[in-house]
């Protein structure tokens, strides 16, 4: 009886034991802190400002293609490529440096089509590419100094549909522009920081 006393008393600690790991385990997981690993730092005040004017750049260019005007999109698209380059990623931690690098290069390469190109169609199709890498940044990045609204228009890309950011719930669709400038509702927010 005594030996049996003794296991169910270890038995016990081991289970309380392993119960207090468990519960130690999910409150570090749902904090974000990860031993040991100095990527989970959060993004810098001075990056956020830099990205804060990729987004502004990034708006402008939405203006003006929902204006149908291609030729104030290439030198939105310009001033884009200014703000991207402007971006120093080495104040990211190492890990958030390469997707960055990755996201940049997708980001700079739309950009480039857009300021290259007279076609509004071709664009808007690299228009498209670029609001997807723009949303991500904002989320993975943010939070940003402007409230940003996924807005959606179901008529777009030949009844496809695309997406895009705007600082505005007000719709003006930059892939239909003159043609249906209002098609489109929101359907996120990302909400400023403080």
């Amino acid at each position: 009886m005594n030996k049996q006393h003794r296991r169910y008393k270890m038995r016990k600690r081991i289970n309380v034991l392993f119960f207090i790991g468990l519960i130690g385990t999910v409150l570090l997981s749902q904090s974000g802190v990860s031993a040991g690993n100095s990527d989970t730092k959060p993004v810098s005040g001075k990056f956020r400002t830099q990205l804060d004017g990729v987004v502004k750049s990034y708006l402008h260019v939405k203006d003006a293609l929902g204006q149908s005007s291609s030729k104030q999109a290439a030198k939105s698209a310009q001033q884009l490529k200014k703000s991207l380059a402007a971006v120093d990623s080495k104040l990211l931690a190492k890990m958030k440096q390469k997707e960055w690098q990755k996201r940049a290069a997708l980001l700079r390469q739309n950009t480039e089509k857009i300021a290259k190109t007279p076609d509004l169609k071709t664009q808007r199709a690299a228009f498209s590419e670029l609001s997807k890498q723009i949303g991500i940044l904002a989320k993975d990045y943010g939070p940003l100094s402007v409230t940003l609204y996924r807005q959606y228009c179901p008529m777009a890309f030949n009844k496809k549909g695309g997406k895009w950011l705007s600082d505005s719930k007000e719709i003006l669709n930059p892939y239909l522009g003159a043609d249906m400038p209002k098609c489109g509702q929101v359907i996120e927010t990302i909400r400023a920081g403080k």
